[in-house]
């Protein structure tokens, strides 16, 4: 397994419940971006609309906090967490990227196609309706969770809560999944619309599919459970490995995936090379990460037409990446002079 979904160290937050605004792009934790100048804390409501990094990681167990079409939520180096708890709120309709995102109890609501985390824990709301790019997911049995929209999942996925993949919900992911519930509940997967597995499936005892979509499975499939509803299930045989309970409404065939495994990419460039004081890139409102030789992350934000400036930046050698929604488009090296 790549990382565990344990969170580890964060910043506690908490003062009189206000509303705050970002008023310049920086550092999260720096009162002199905020039009309060104060320190943003749980309870508040928080409105970002510039580029903010994530110098620590944070708990915030009340208030909401709202990342706007012109904001972004970054995180400045590796292990950078968010822990959305209680009755606290994140709503990114613009950039977020973090570490790992631990939602329990509280709520968050992705309209954007700019997020991406290296885990997902889910004992809260999740709802998202725009493009959502994670390594690992794991929805809790006390979890509910709703896609409209793109969920791409690089490695593995298991839920044991209620999960409603709608009609225009797409899911493509890379590994094994699992809707088995192995505390004290039944696990309830509804799929109206597409659903790719690369590997295994496997639905545990007293577990539920239910929906009206597609299914497409690359591995060995295993129900143990609950096949129920009018869904398509694609397996390469055309068969359920471990066939269990299989209502007569669900179909079994051996068609294959038909979500589209790659995107038009764009031909970026950065310019000029070597540079001084400021590096352009060909497209804007991009997301950017320049790391040095050493892999540390230095720099983060979105690209624009004033540039990025490298000024403060030693002289040597850096790598600078460059996303496109859920994609990373480019990834080249540029000199400080």
């Amino acid at each position: 397994m790549k990382n565990s979904l344990l969170l580890l160290t964060f910043v506690s937050i908490s003062s009189f419940a206000q509303i705050q605004t970002t008023t310049g792009s920086g550092n999260f934790f720096n009162p002199l971006l905020w039009d309060c100048l104060c320190v943003p804390a749980s309870g508040d409501s928080l409105v970002v609309n510039h580029n903010m990094q994530l110098t620590a990681s944070i708990y915030y167990n009340a208030g909401q906090i709202k990342v706007n079409p012109s904001g972004s939520l970054i995180e400045d180096a590796m292990d950078r967490d968010v822990w959305v708890d209680g009755t606290g709120s994140l709503i990114n309709n613009g950039t977020f990227d973090c570490y790992r995102l631990y939602v329990s109890n509280g709520s968050f609501i992705n309209t954007s196609t700019s997020v991406y985390f290296d885990s997902l824990w889910n004992q809260g709301s999740i709802a998202n309706s725009g493009v959502m790019t994670v390594y690992d997911v794991f929805n809790d049995q006390e979890g509910s969770f709703t896609n409209s929209g793109t969920f791409v999942i690089d490695n593995n996925f298991n839920n044991q809560g209620d999960f409603l993949n709608s009609a225009t919900g797409t899911i493509d992911l890379g590994n094994d999944f699992s809707n088995c519930n192995i505390q004290t509940m039944d696990a309830m997967f509804v799929n109206d619309g597409v659903f790719c597995i690369a590997m295994d499936f496997t639905n545990c005892i007293d577990d539920t599919l239910n929906g009206s979509g597609e299914y497409f499975i690359g591995g060995v499939s295993s129900n143990f459970g609950v096949f129920d509803g009018s869904f398509t299930f694609n397996t390469p045989s055309g068969t359920v490995g471990v066939p269990g309970n299989i209502q007569a409404g669900v179909t079994v065939s051996n068609q294959p995936c038909y979500l589209a495994v790659e995107e038009n990419k764009s031909e970026l460039s950065v310019y000029p090379n070597p540079a001084k004081d400021l590096i352009f890139v060909s497209e804007s409102n991009l997301i950017y990460h320049i790391s040095d030789l050493s892999g540390k992350i230095i720099s983060t934000g979105r690209t624009s037409s004033v540039g990025i400036d490298i000024s403060t930046f030693e002289s040597g050698v850096y790598t600078i990446q460059i996303q496109s929604g859920s994609e990373i488009t480019s990834n080249s090296k540029f000199v400080k002079l």
